[in-house]
């Protein structure tokens, strides 16, 4: 006996619960936010280097206007200029005024906090050379100093800027560059 088509409509319906409709209803809009997200989303990409040199401290003065009134509030600042050696491929992309980062080395168990650096000058390289940078670090004179006892850690600049999308085609092979890329070129030349 052949069922009719009513039947088979009717039959699908409770096979498919309201539970299995609302997961679906929530499921479909938040993987393709997702996969917006996967396709558009910026990381930054950071070179990174062990090889610097910090100066001694400078006491120097800022103004700053205040908000109505018309008077002038001074604060006494020092900065400390950081000398800094990144490959050749990163210097290419490090310009004046652009934010870096130091992370001191901390002891064993202590938490040691970045401390924020300022591209300040980029000295010109001689040929076979790496990229030389003058970084600034301006904190607080009142404040205690962040580079007492912490000449050695790392320093970070952002070069660049990649998605999920871009990091997972080039690890799976998909996607080939044209040079190294930055992490490998620290591993080569280390060899």
């Amino acid at each position: 006996m052949a069922m009719s088509f009513s039947q088979t409509l009717e039959s699908r319906h409770y096979d498919i619960s309201r539970l299995f409709m609302i997961g679906m209803l929530v499921a479909v809009p938040f993987s393709v936010l997702w996969g917006y997200w996967f396709c558009t989303a910026s990381i930054p990409v950071y070179e990174t280097t062990r090889q610097f040199r910090v100066s001694d401290n400078e006491l120097i003065r800022k103004t700053f206007p205040r908000t109505g009134g018309g008077g002038i509030r001074t604060q006494s600042l020092k900065n400390r200029k950081i000398f800094a050696v990144f490959s050749t491929k990163a210097g290419k992309n490090i310009t004046r005024y652009q934010q870096g980062y130091f992370f001191p080395q901390a002891e064993k168990n202590k938490k040691a906090g970045a401390v924020p650096l300022t591209v300040f000058e980029i000295i010109p390289r001689r040929s076979g050379e790496n990229d030389r940078v003058v970084l600034l670090a301006e904190y607080p004179a009142d404040q205690t100093d962040p580079f007492a006892d912490r000449t050695e850690g790392e320093i970070c600049i952002a070069v660049g800027q990649t998605t999920p999308l871009k990091i997972l085609a080039q690890s799976s092979g998909l996607l080939k560059e044209k040079s190294l890329p930055i992490a490998f070129l620290s591993q080569r030349t280390a060899q």
